[in-house]
């Protein structure tokens, strides 16, 4: 495939393209969540070259494929010092157009937020936790559901349980 166009990324991101922001579970943690942040496409396995050239030009990410019953593919970036250093430079040169530029910036907000904290080897504090929760309930479409919304309640209880000790 040949190389791909700046604007067709972008537009292309715009009608495909997820800025997640979510809480991975990790009782070994001191806090008992970490954080993740994740740009994704997501496409049938027909498609696989595409997301290839995608991670050829952002030069970072994965190609993961599903499983043998699965018929999708997806190319994800992970490494918040990769969404720091490549992802955010690329949209911030290249704003995307539709509503998903609002989802961006406050993705682009916690990606910032926690690359900083990462290079200061810093645990994150309930704080930052607290905030990170709340900035991924307002992002996330799925932070509208019930479900969504208990856990991140739960989450919320336990982080200001550990603010007041």
């Amino acid at each position: 495939m040949n190389a791909l166009e700046t604007q067709w990324i972008v537009g292309f991101t715009d009608g495909e393209g997820c800025f997640t922001l979510s809480r991975n579970q990790n009782l070994e943690a001191p806090r008992r969540y970490t954080p993740q942040c994740e740009f994704v496409i997501t496409q049938s396995k027909e498609d696989l070259a595409l997301l290839h050239a995608l991670r050829t030009h952002f030069g970072c990410g994965t190609v993961q494929e599903g499983g043998e019953a699965s018929t999708v593919a997806s190319f994800r970036i992970r490494s918040v010092a990769q969404l720091a250093t490549v992802v955010l430079p690329f949209f911030d040169q290249h704003p995307l157009r539709s509503r998903k530029q609002q989802e961006y910036l406050t993705f682009r907000k916690v990606v910032l937020r926690e690359h900083t904290r990462r290079l200061a080897h810093e645990s994150p504090s309930v704080a930052s936790l607290l905030a990170f929760a709340e900035d991924a309930r307002t992002r996330n479409r799925r932070g509208r559901s019930p479900r969504h919304c208990r856990h991140l309640e739960e989450a919320k209880a336990f982080l200001l349980q550990l603010r007041r000790r």
